[in-house]
């Protein structure tokens, strides 16, 4: 159980840094701002769920057996998804470099909420 949340934390966070990546590369060529928090929390917990529908084409079932504590990761993966790519963000904002409300606290959990809701609800 406790390995399974730990291995869809880790893929959601490297997913999320590429996203990050992605969506920052996309604000300076077309020179566009960030949303507003609100939205771009709704904006990246809905990607997070399509990502996590994907996800459930490539891996349908459980990566291990229903443990004791069923719904862990819905908690524990925005908490976690959500500190490292603030973390991610911070740092890369030192650098001065351009990031997205993805490279927030709030973007990472509402991304990684999405994807474990999903993933939670449509797990056989």
């Amino acid at each position: 159980m406790l390995l399974q949340v730990v291995v869809e934390i880790l893929l959601e966070i490297v997913f999320g840094i590429l996203l990050e990546i992605a969506v920052s590369l996309y604000r300076i060529i077309f020179d566009r701002s960030n949303w507003g928090i609100l939205a771009a929390i709704v904006g990246y917990c809905l990607v997070g769920g399509l990502t996590g529908g994907a996800s459930l084409y490539i891996w349908p079932t459980r990566v291990f057996p229903r443990g004791t504590a069923p719904g862990l990761s819905l908690a524990l993966a925005p908490l976690c998804v959500g500190w490292a790519l603030a973390t991610w963000g911070d740092a890369r904002r030192s650098r001065g470099h351009v990031t997205s409300s993805l490279a927030t606290f709030s973007g990472g959990a509402g991304f990684a909420f999405g994807a474990a809701l999903v993933r939670f609800i449509g797990v056989r």
